[in-house]
């Protein structure tokens, strides 16, 4: 399977793709690139979507904890770039 890749960059995961990995508009996906590959690995797109997961103890500042998710996978592209 080919796609083309526009001049902004973009491509069109074909609808066959999109079915099999359950993306729908709006989804996000995480693009890992390895040995010069590019892979498209669905993820959820809120942390809250985690909540209940992972046992804690007392309540969570879930607004905050995004914040920060949100500031280390920032700082994280800006290294790799």
């Amino acid at each position: 399977m080919y796609v083309r890749v526009t001049s902004k960059g973009r491509i069109t995961i074909p609808r066959e793709v999109r079915n099999q990995l359950n993306l729908d508009k709006g989804s996000i996906v995480s693009v890992v690139v390895k040995n010069g590959r590019a892979e498209l690995i669905p993820v959820e797109d809120d942390v809250m979507a985690l909540r209940g997961s992972v046992p804690v103890d007392g309540p969570q500042d879930f607004d905050a904890i995004e914040i920060e998710v949100e500031k280390r996978v920032a700082e994280h592209v800006a290294l790799k770039s």
